[in-house]
């Protein structure tokens, strides 16, 4: 049975890892997830089923505006609906704190996400060049609580 549930500190390790199995460069480094996780103003949920943690989403808290910080399932876990699960939970996280508006960053080549967020009611508002550390494009995308 698939449970989700927040994260914790003790989740660093395996956070990790799965950032690794989700991400080939867009990856946060161990000191950004432990900044993350302990952030007052983020929140991080994982999913994890028989396989063990299988997909997380990192959120934060910005005034009205909730940020999808990151969303990464595991390959083998993916296209079951798990990321949109996690994405309504992070929605509905950050309307319990008041945000208007949700906002994300995805780079232009990652067709699947893109898709994901449309289907969701994200609208891209803007195309950001050289917005990844190693140069790839981004859309910025927000969707109206």
């Amino acid at each position: 049975m698939a449970v989700i549930r927040k994260a914790t500190l003790s989740d660093l390790e395996v956070l990790c890892t799965l950032e690794k199995r989700c991400f080939e460069k867009k990856r946060f480094s161990e000191d950004h997830m432990t900044w993350l996780l302990e952030n007052p103003d983020a929140t991080s949920y994982v999913y994890y089923n028989e396989a063990g943690i299988v997909a997380s989403i990192i959120l934060m808290r910005l005034g009205r505006i909730g940020k999808v910080v990151s969303l990464g399932v595991a390959p083998g876990h993916r296209r079951r609906g798990i990321a949109t699960q996690l994405m309504a939970l992070g929605e509905r996280e950050m309307k319990t704190h008041g945000a208007a508006s949700m906002r994300l960053e995805v780079g232009t080549t990652n067709d699947a996400a893109i898709m994901l967020y449309e289907s969701l009611g994200y609208e891209i508002v803007r195309e950001m060049p050289r917005y990844y550390s190693w140069g790839e494009d981004a859309l910025a995308m927000k969707k109206p609580m």
